[in-house]
């Protein structure tokens, strides 16, 4: 998913390129985007579906109420 896209980055303030990557984190796969001109993240986000929001907003219930 290597692709480009033209924003403004909240970091320089600079409008530029913004590159797509895929890395690899200790527990997950995950897509960066980062702007061309200083480098920094502009977002991150993970690429693998997973039930991660659902372990979040699973809560414990102790019967009906």
């Amino acid at each position: 998913m290597n692709g480009e896209e033209r924003a403004i980055c909240p970091w320089c303030r600079k409008e530029s390129e913004v590159s797509f990557a895929k890395e690899k984190s200790d527990c997950a796969h995950i897509v960066v985007r980062r702007c061309s001109e200083c480098g920094h993240v502009v977002s991150a986000y993970l690429d693998e579906k997973k039930d991660v929001l659902e372990k979040v907003r699973t809560f414990p219930t102790r019967g009906a109420i």
